[in-house]
């Protein structure tokens, strides 16, 4: 089982089996005058990317309002915990899933610290 938690609120989720665990690079690539190319590291983090599907009013609420906030959460998958950010360029949440109106499905993505 997969939960996210703000240390208070846990919400429990139902990923399908399409979840993904990425490496991000942040690279800063230039050229000089000559033409020679550098490029330099920034940093690398994980980042999982989470397909939900049938997911309740009340917690696709708090995952949005989470995302909102920029809340620094405790992801726990696979028995290890991670500290995460929401780090969806939109709301997590957006879509009722058909032909329910009490259900949700979205991506979440997360990026670890």
């Amino acid at each position: 089982m997969t939960y996210l938690t703000d240390g208070t609120i846990t919400v429990s989720l139902h990923s399908t089996y399409d979840t993904r665990r990425n490496s991000e690079l942040i690279i800063d690539r230039s050229r000089n005058i000559g033409g020679k190319s550098f490029d330099k590291l920034w940093s690398v983090y994980d980042q999982f990317d989470l397909p939900i599907n049938y997911t309740t009013n009340s917690d696709a609420c708090q995952i949005n309002q989470w995302w909102e906030n920029t809340n620094e959460l405790t992801f726990f998958y696979d028995s290890t915990s991670y500290q995460v950010y929401i780090i969806s360029e939109d709301q997590p949440f957006q879509q009722l899933v058909e032909p329910y109106h009490d259900e949700w499905t979205g991506i979440i993505n997360l990026g670890v610290l």
